[in-house]
């Protein structure tokens, strides 16, 4: 059993891959609690120590505490913007469908999975 490095999970992981690299038996982990993909390097005839490496920085999915609405530029949280169906994955964000309170404007609202992405909100259309 290996701990993931992300949340600290101490069960089956997936094995996504397995190569070698110099003398290490390499494995490719999925955490399936946070999602979180490791490396597992193993030194088959015992020598060296066995060890795990982040691939990457984990960070989940966080909506911005203040949304404005692209039409008129309402600010409010996200409890204020009725949703119209259910959030969906795009590429490295999550999209929900809002709806203004104030001007009933349509629009996709983009908030990232990434670290390394921002946030955007992007007209559907002005009435439903």
């Amino acid at each position: 059993m290996v701990r993931c490095p992300y949340c600290g999970f101490d069960g089956e992981h997936s094995l996504l891959k397995t190569w070698r690299y110099s003398w290490w038996n390499v494995y490719l982990y999925e955490c399936p609690q946070c999602k979180g993909r490791f490396r597992y390097q193993v030194d088959p005839e015992g020598k060296k120590k066995s060890y795990v490496i982040r691939l990457g920085s984990k960070k989940k999915a966080q909506v911005s505490k203040v949304i404005k609405c692209p039409f008129c530029g309402f600010e409010s949280g996200l409890n204020e913007f009725k949703e119209l169906r259910e959030p969906w994955s795009y590429s490295f964000y999550e999209v929900r469908r809002l709806e203004c309170p104030k001007c009933k404007g349509v629009f996709n609202y983009y908030y990232t999975t990434r670290v390394f992405h921002r946030e955007i909100s992007v007209p559907r259309s002005r009435l439903k």
